[in-house]
Protein backbone atom coordinates (compact mmCIF):
# COMPACT_ATOMS: atom_id res chain seq x y z
CA UNK A 1 0.00 0.00 0.00
CA UNK A 2 1.39 3.34 -0.65
CA UNK A 3 0.96 6.63 0.36
CA UNK A 4 0.85 10.24 -0.60
CA UNK A 5 2.09 13.44 0.56
CA UNK A 6 0.50 16.92 -0.01
CA UNK A 7 4.12 18.17 -0.15
CA UNK A 8 4.17 16.75 -3.28
CA UNK A 9 0.97 18.37 -4.55
CA UNK A 10 1.61 21.78 -6.96
CA UNK A 11 -0.97 24.03 -9.03
CA UNK A 12 -0.15 25.34 -12.73
CA UNK A 13 -2.34 27.43 -15.18
CA UNK A 14 -2.68 28.05 -19.23
CA UNK A 15 -4.81 30.52 -20.90
CA UNK A 16 -7.15 28.89 -23.18
CA UNK A 17 -7.15 29.71 -26.89
CA UNK A 18 -10.58 28.62 -27.18
CA UNK A 19 -12.57 28.43 -24.54
CA UNK A 20 -12.73 25.41 -22.79
CA UNK A 21 -10.33 23.52 -24.79
CA UNK A 22 -7.20 22.11 -22.14
CA UNK A 23 -3.87 23.81 -22.92
CA UNK A 24 -0.82 23.21 -21.46
CA UNK A 25 0.73 25.15 -18.21
CA UNK A 26 2.74 28.20 -18.88
CA UNK A 27 3.11 29.20 -15.49
CA UNK A 28 3.30 27.17 -12.13
CA UNK A 29 2.22 28.61 -8.90
CA UNK A 30 2.93 28.34 -4.93
CA UNK A 31 -0.02 27.96 -3.14
CA UNK A 32 -0.91 26.75 0.60
CA UNK A 33 -1.90 23.04 1.03
CA UNK A 34 -5.22 23.15 1.73
CA UNK A 35 -5.56 24.93 -2.17
CA UNK A 36 -7.83 22.61 -3.70
CA UNK A 37 -10.15 21.98 -6.76
CA UNK A 38 -13.75 20.45 -5.93
CA UNK A 39 -15.27 18.32 -8.67
CA UNK A 40 -18.39 16.75 -7.71
CA UNK A 41 -21.38 15.21 -7.80
CA UNK A 42 -25.40 15.81 -6.99
CA UNK A 43 -27.88 13.12 -6.27
CA UNK A 44 -31.60 13.72 -7.66
CA UNK A 45 -33.52 11.24 -4.74
CA UNK A 46 -36.09 9.27 -5.33
CA UNK A 47 -39.36 10.62 -3.13
CA UNK A 48 -42.34 8.75 -4.76
CA UNK A 49 -44.59 6.45 -2.99
CA UNK A 50 -44.54 2.92 -3.28
CA UNK A 51 -46.67 1.45 -0.31
CA UNK A 52 -43.28 1.19 1.70
CA UNK A 53 -41.12 2.86 4.18
CA UNK A 54 -38.12 2.57 2.29
CA UNK A 55 -35.81 4.72 -0.32
CA UNK A 56 -35.00 3.55 -3.84
CA UNK A 57 -31.69 4.24 -4.54
CA UNK A 58 -31.07 8.56 -6.34
CA UNK A 59 -30.27 9.19 -10.01
CA UNK A 60 -27.71 10.67 -11.38
CA UNK A 61 -27.65 14.74 -11.22
CA UNK A 62 -25.35 17.95 -12.05
CA UNK A 63 -21.80 17.90 -11.27
CA UNK A 64 -20.00 21.21 -10.17
CA UNK A 65 -16.58 22.51 -10.44
CA UNK A 66 -15.51 25.19 -7.74
CA UNK A 67 -11.76 25.77 -6.86
CA UNK A 68 -9.46 27.38 -3.96
CA UNK A 69 -6.54 29.12 -4.30
CA UNK A 70 -5.28 29.63 -0.37
CA UNK A 71 -2.73 31.91 0.66
CA UNK A 72 -0.73 32.03 -2.16
CA UNK A 73 2.27 34.95 -1.64
CA UNK A 74 1.55 37.57 -4.16
CA UNK A 75 4.32 38.11 -6.39
CA UNK A 76 5.31 40.28 -9.54
CA UNK A 77 5.20 36.78 -11.30
CA UNK A 78 2.33 35.45 -10.45
CA UNK A 79 -1.21 37.00 -10.10
CA UNK A 80 -1.74 38.50 -13.75
CA UNK A 81 -3.33 35.84 -15.16
CA UNK A 82 -5.61 35.58 -11.88
CA UNK A 83 -6.27 39.46 -12.26
CA UNK A 84 -6.89 38.76 -15.73
CA UNK A 85 -9.58 36.25 -15.50
CA UNK A 86 -11.21 38.34 -12.65
CA UNK A 87 -11.65 41.51 -14.64
CA UNK A 88 -11.56 40.56 -18.05
CA UNK A 89 -9.21 42.23 -20.24
CA UNK A 90 -5.75 43.57 -20.23
CA UNK A 91 -3.45 46.13 -21.99
CA UNK A 92 0.02 46.03 -21.82
CA UNK A 93 2.57 48.68 -22.92
CA UNK A 94 6.48 48.11 -22.76
CA UNK A 95 7.91 51.58 -20.67
CA UNK A 96 11.39 50.28 -20.55
CA UNK A 97 13.71 47.60 -21.80
CA UNK A 98 13.06 44.65 -19.57
CA UNK A 99 10.12 46.05 -17.66
CA UNK A 100 6.20 45.84 -19.07
CA UNK A 101 3.75 47.59 -17.67
CA UNK A 102 0.13 45.27 -17.53
CA UNK A 103 -3.40 47.60 -17.09
CA UNK A 104 -6.13 45.36 -15.83
CA UNK A 105 -9.85 46.57 -16.61
CA UNK A 106 -13.57 45.24 -15.60
CA UNK A 107 -14.49 43.90 -18.57
CA UNK A 108 -17.82 45.74 -19.60
CA UNK A 109 -18.10 44.78 -23.44
CA UNK A 110 -18.51 40.60 -22.79
CA UNK A 111 -19.92 38.13 -20.14
CA UNK A 112 -17.18 35.67 -21.21
CA UNK A 113 -14.09 36.69 -19.12
CA UNK A 114 -10.52 35.03 -20.20
CA UNK A 115 -10.38 30.91 -19.26
CA UNK A 116 -7.45 29.40 -18.53
CA UNK A 117 -6.64 25.81 -17.92
CA UNK A 118 -5.80 24.56 -14.65
CA UNK A 119 -3.91 21.45 -13.22
CA UNK A 120 -2.99 20.10 -10.16
CA UNK A 121 -0.43 17.20 -9.26
CA UNK A 122 -1.85 15.53 -6.38
CA UNK A 123 1.54 12.86 -6.25
CA UNK A 124 -1.65 9.68 -6.14
CA UNK A 125 -2.58 11.69 -9.79
CA UNK A 126 -2.92 14.41 -11.89
CA UNK A 127 -6.15 16.14 -13.29
CA UNK A 128 -6.96 18.87 -15.57
CA UNK A 129 -9.48 21.85 -15.11
CA UNK A 130 -10.18 23.36 -18.44
CA UNK A 131 -13.05 26.46 -18.70
CA UNK A 132 -11.93 27.60 -15.11
CA UNK A 133 -12.74 31.77 -14.70
CA UNK A 134 -12.00 33.07 -11.44
CA UNK A 135 -14.53 34.09 -9.66
CA UNK A 136 -13.17 36.81 -6.80
CA UNK A 137 -9.99 37.16 -4.86
CA UNK A 138 -9.41 38.62 -1.57
CA UNK A 139 -6.07 40.30 -0.78
CA UNK A 140 -4.52 40.75 3.01
CA UNK A 141 -1.70 42.23 3.97
CA UNK A 142 -0.97 42.17 7.99
CA UNK A 143 1.89 44.54 9.35
CA UNK A 144 4.35 42.23 9.70
CA UNK A 145 4.29 39.30 6.91
CA UNK A 146 3.58 38.75 3.17
CA UNK A 147 1.13 40.30 1.27
CA UNK A 148 -1.39 36.84 0.46
CA UNK A 149 -3.91 36.09 -2.02
CA UNK A 150 -6.89 33.91 -2.34
CA UNK A 151 -9.04 32.90 -4.86
CA UNK A 152 -12.44 31.47 -5.72
CA UNK A 153 -12.58 29.95 -9.25
CA UNK A 154 -15.35 27.96 -11.44
CA UNK A 155 -14.61 25.12 -13.44
CA UNK A 156 -16.82 23.09 -15.99
CA UNK A 157 -14.98 19.48 -15.44
CA UNK A 158 -12.23 17.40 -13.89
CA UNK A 159 -10.31 15.10 -16.63
CA UNK A 160 -7.17 13.19 -16.90
CA UNK A 161 -4.12 14.75 -17.65
CA UNK A 162 -3.12 15.26 -21.19
CA UNK A 163 -0.23 16.65 -21.06
CA UNK A 164 3.13 16.20 -18.97
CA UNK A 165 4.08 18.56 -16.30
CA UNK A 166 7.39 20.05 -15.82
CA UNK A 167 7.68 22.66 -12.61
CA UNK A 168 9.93 24.97 -13.07
CA UNK A 169 10.33 27.71 -10.21
CA UNK A 170 12.35 31.06 -9.35
CA UNK A 171 13.32 32.16 -6.38
CA UNK A 172 10.11 33.64 -4.43
CA UNK A 173 10.22 37.15 -3.94
CA UNK A 174 6.79 38.33 -2.29
CA UNK A 175 5.48 41.67 -2.22
CA UNK A 176 6.01 42.37 2.24
CA UNK A 177 4.56 44.70 4.54
CA UNK A 178 7.31 47.14 4.06
CA UNK A 179 6.74 47.14 0.56
CA UNK A 180 2.99 48.68 0.71
CA UNK A 181 1.78 52.08 0.81
CA UNK A 182 -1.87 53.14 0.81
CA UNK A 183 -3.16 56.44 -0.11
CA UNK A 184 -5.85 57.75 0.68
CA UNK A 185 -7.33 60.79 -1.03
CA UNK A 186 -3.90 61.49 -3.12
CA UNK A 187 -2.02 61.39 0.36
CA UNK A 188 0.08 58.57 1.40
CA UNK A 189 -0.89 57.23 4.42
CA UNK A 190 2.16 56.03 6.60
CA UNK A 191 1.87 56.31 10.10
CA UNK A 192 -2.09 55.06 10.78
CA UNK A 193 -2.67 51.92 9.12
CA UNK A 194 -1.80 48.28 10.53
CA UNK A 195 -3.42 45.83 8.12
CA UNK A 196 -5.75 45.92 5.19
CA UNK A 197 -7.91 43.39 3.34
CA UNK A 198 -9.73 43.73 0.01
CA UNK A 199 -11.80 41.70 -1.78
CA UNK A 200 -13.06 41.66 -5.71
CA UNK A 201 -15.95 39.58 -6.69
CA UNK A 202 -17.08 39.74 -10.36
CA UNK A 203 -20.16 37.22 -9.73
CA UNK A 204 -19.51 35.05 -12.29
CA UNK A 205 -21.77 32.28 -12.48
CA UNK A 206 -21.99 29.12 -14.44
CA UNK A 207 -24.39 28.27 -17.13
CA UNK A 208 -26.47 25.08 -17.80
CA UNK A 209 -28.64 24.17 -20.83
CA UNK A 210 -29.81 20.77 -21.59
CA UNK A 211 -26.41 20.16 -23.77
CA UNK A 212 -26.49 16.23 -23.06
CA UNK A 213 -23.63 16.25 -20.08
CA UNK A 214 -23.96 16.78 -16.71
CA UNK A 215 -21.51 19.66 -16.65
CA UNK A 216 -21.79 23.33 -17.20
CA UNK A 217 -21.52 24.65 -20.68
CA UNK A 218 -19.58 27.86 -19.28
CA UNK A 219 -18.60 30.61 -16.70
CA UNK A 220 -20.70 33.72 -17.50
CA UNK A 221 -19.67 37.06 -15.65
CA UNK A 222 -23.14 38.76 -15.97
CA UNK A 223 -23.32 40.30 -12.38
CA UNK A 224 -22.21 43.27 -11.10
CA UNK A 225 -18.91 44.06 -9.87
CA UNK A 226 -18.85 44.16 -6.04
CA UNK A 227 -15.16 45.22 -4.33
CA UNK A 228 -15.26 46.04 -0.59
CA UNK A 229 -12.65 45.65 1.71
CA UNK A 230 -11.58 46.85 5.46
CA UNK A 231 -8.58 48.36 7.21
CA UNK A 232 -7.64 48.33 11.23
CA UNK A 233 -6.10 52.23 11.32
CA UNK A 234 -4.97 54.38 14.59
CA UNK A 235 -6.42 57.70 14.79
CA UNK A 236 -4.37 60.51 14.02
CA UNK A 237 -7.39 62.68 12.55
CA UNK A 238 -10.52 62.58 12.53
CA UNK A 239 -10.96 63.50 9.14
CA UNK A 240 -12.03 60.15 7.77
CA UNK A 241 -14.41 59.72 10.43
CA UNK A 242 -16.04 62.78 9.13
CA UNK A 243 -16.14 61.65 5.69
CA UNK A 244 -17.85 58.49 6.66
CA UNK A 245 -20.64 60.16 8.73
CA UNK A 246 -21.33 62.89 5.58
CA UNK A 247 -21.16 59.73 2.93
CA UNK A 248 -18.09 61.58 1.14
CA UNK A 249 -16.17 59.58 -1.02
CA UNK A 250 -12.26 59.34 -1.27
CA UNK A 251 -10.14 57.48 -3.58
CA UNK A 252 -8.04 54.57 -2.06
CA UNK A 253 -4.81 53.11 -3.24
CA UNK A 254 -2.88 50.14 -2.71
CA UNK A 255 0.82 50.32 -3.90
CA UNK A 256 3.18 47.28 -3.81
CA UNK A 257 7.11 47.70 -4.88
CA UNK A 258 9.68 45.19 -5.34
CA UNK A 259 12.91 44.88 -6.41
CA UNK A 260 14.47 47.02 -9.47
CA UNK A 261 13.60 45.88 -12.66
CA UNK A 262 15.73 48.83 -14.68
CA UNK A 263 16.33 52.11 -14.23
CA UNK A 264 13.31 53.74 -12.72
CA UNK A 265 11.04 50.50 -12.91
CA UNK A 266 9.94 48.21 -10.41
CA UNK A 267 8.35 44.92 -9.56
CA UNK A 268 4.85 46.39 -8.74
CA UNK A 269 1.58 46.27 -8.47
CA UNK A 270 -0.91 49.14 -7.89
CA UNK A 271 -4.31 48.88 -7.13
CA UNK A 272 -6.56 51.70 -7.96
CA UNK A 273 -9.62 52.15 -6.21
CA UNK A 274 -11.57 55.12 -8.07
CA UNK A 275 -14.37 56.00 -5.31
CA UNK A 276 -14.70 54.17 -2.11
CA UNK A 277 -17.91 54.84 0.93
CA UNK A 278 -17.15 54.30 4.44
CA UNK A 279 -19.09 51.49 5.14
CA UNK A 280 -17.65 51.16 9.41
CA UNK A 281 -15.49 54.12 11.07
CA UNK A 282 -16.44 53.72 14.91
CA UNK A 283 -14.55 54.75 17.78
CA UNK A 284 -12.47 51.71 19.08
CA UNK A 285 -9.33 50.52 20.94
CA UNK A 286 -6.56 49.01 18.71
CA UNK A 287 -3.78 47.78 20.70
CA UNK A 288 -4.42 49.80 23.62
CA UNK A 289 -4.60 53.56 20.97
CA UNK A 290 -7.65 54.62 19.99
CA UNK A 291 -8.56 53.19 16.53
CA UNK A 292 -10.65 51.75 14.83
CA UNK A 293 -11.85 48.56 12.46
CA UNK A 294 -12.74 50.34 9.68
CA UNK A 295 -14.76 48.95 6.26
CA UNK A 296 -15.69 50.48 2.61
CA UNK A 297 -17.28 49.20 -0.87
CA UNK A 298 -16.10 50.60 -3.85
CA UNK A 299 -18.38 51.67 -6.51
CA UNK A 300 -18.00 53.40 -10.38
CA UNK A 301 -16.66 56.82 -10.53
CA UNK A 302 -18.22 58.34 -13.15
CA UNK A 303 -15.19 60.95 -14.37
CA UNK A 304 -12.82 58.05 -13.99
CA UNK A 305 -14.97 55.83 -15.45
CA UNK A 306 -13.86 52.66 -13.74
CA UNK A 307 -14.60 51.05 -10.28
CA UNK A 308 -10.91 50.18 -9.60
CA UNK A 309 -7.71 49.71 -11.66
CA UNK A 310 -4.73 47.23 -11.50
CA UNK A 311 -1.44 47.98 -12.72
CA UNK A 312 1.27 45.37 -12.70
CA UNK A 313 4.75 45.92 -13.74
CA UNK A 314 7.25 43.12 -14.26
CA UNK A 315 9.37 41.19 -17.03
CA UNK A 316 6.09 39.06 -18.42
CA UNK A 317 6.07 40.38 -21.76
CA UNK A 318 2.77 39.28 -22.52
CA UNK A 319 -0.60 37.22 -21.20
Amino acid sequence: MSYYPIESKYIALGKEGTRGTAVIPSRYIAVARDSEFDYKLSLIEDDLVRGIFERYPPQAGIKDGTGRISKMDVTSLNCGEIFYSLLGTLTTAHPGTLAYKHTILKNNSSVQNQSFTFHIERSLVQKQYPLSVVKSVTITQSADGKTTMDADILFKSEDAEGFSLSPTWVDPKPFMFYQNTVTIDSTPNVTAIKDWSLTIDNQSVPLRVLSGSQNIVDVLTIGKLLVSGAMTVYFTTEADRTKFLANTSATLKFSLVGALIEATYYNQLDIDLKEIHYTAYPFGEVDGLLGASVTFNAYYNVSGAKTLQIDLTNIITAY
